[in-house]
């Protein structure tokens, strides 16, 4: 049985987990980070499967999101 390849990178951040979480789920705001992003959804809720336009006029399908459980 064949497996789809992974590739993991690990990175520091100098910020708290509250403050990365607040950026990531900020979708509104990726095309300010990411200049290939030209429309996410501006609500998100559990459960919102988070599609995302793209400069070249493709769309991606990411899934829907689930958010992680308490620590």
């Amino acid at each position: 049985m064949a497996t789809d390849p992974v590739i993991s990178t690990v990175t520091s951040v100098a910020a708290s987990p509250e403050e990365v979480w607040k950026v990531l789920t900020d979708f509104a705001s990726y095309a300010q980070w990411h200049p290939d992003l030209v429309q996410m959804p501006e609500e998100v809720l559990p459960g919102t499967v988070l599609r995302a336009r793209l400069s070249n006029g493709s769309e991606i399908d990411g899934g829907p999101f689930l958010p992680p459980g308490p620590p």
